[in-house]
């Protein structure tokens, strides 16, 4: 994997950004792979379809980046900063966010797939009709987000905090939900579908027309205790 200093990096994103300024949207395309972009400064680079391929961001700054539509496959964001950040309508696959910082982004009608979310930062994101499958939220902070209509299958988010958020419609299905905390969150007309919610904190929600069908409410998960129909009452 080819490590790129900043000064090549800047170089390579000063001509993209001379080719989306002037509506060449093909031109500005970021098309990257195996490649070590760990710590480097995107600078709010803005682009539409890019494909980044199996890439080390690591630590990047992704601050205020426009990269909607895009393409993520096997790429390592540990700690990245996507402050603001725009990735509306993006696939990720098999890519790790770990403890990243994803203040006020937007992840709009993202398609997630088999990426780790663990310890991440994400106030106030807007995940408004995206999907995660067996995706990985342990430990993440979501506080006064919006994933309306979003779904989460198979998904794994023990101890993850969503409280304050937007969740109206969202569904979870067949996911490990212990001791997520959803506390005066909004999760009118939501389902929880097979899923183990021990230990939830659900205090404030706001719950109309919620259920919960098939939940195992036993602290190991060990189908213990189904229950095949539930309706939230706070």
């Amino acid at each position: 994997m080819k490590k790129v200093s900043q000064l090549e990096l800047d170089a390579i994103l000063s001509k993209k950004k001379q080719a989306y300024e002037k509506g060449d949207f093909e031109a500005s395309r970021l098309i990257f792979q195996d490649l070590n972009l760990s710590g480097l400064n995107f600078r709010e680079f803005k682009t539409v379809k890019a494909d980044l391929i199996n890439l080390d961001l690591s630590g990047a700054n992704l601050s205020k980046v426009f990269w909607e539509q895009s393409k993520f496959i096997s790429v390592n964001f540990t700690e990245a900063i996507f402050q603001e950040a725009s990735l509306d309508q993006s696939q990720i696959s098999d890519c790790n966010l770990s403890s990243c910082k994803l203040w006020q982004a937007n992840l709009n009608s993202v398609q997630a797939y088999r990426s780790s979310f663990v310890s991440v930062d994400g106030l106030c994101v807007s995940l408004i009709k995206a999907d995660f499958h067996d995706c990985n939220f342990k430990n993440a902070n979501f506080e006064e987000s919006t994933a309306a209509k979003s779904s989460f299958i198979r998904s794994f988010m023990q101890r993850c905090r969503l409280a304050k958020a937007d969740l109206r419609r969202a569904r979870f299905i067949n996911s490990d939900l212990r001791f997520l905390n959803i506390a005066n969150a909004n999760i009118s007309k939501s389902k929880f579908i097979e899923c183990m919610l021990f230990g939830i904190d659900i205090k404030g929600a706001i719950t109309t027309d919620s259920v919960g069908k098939n939940i195992d409410m036993s602290p190991e998960g060990d189908s213990s205790n189904i229950i095949n129909e539930l309706y939230f009452e706070t």
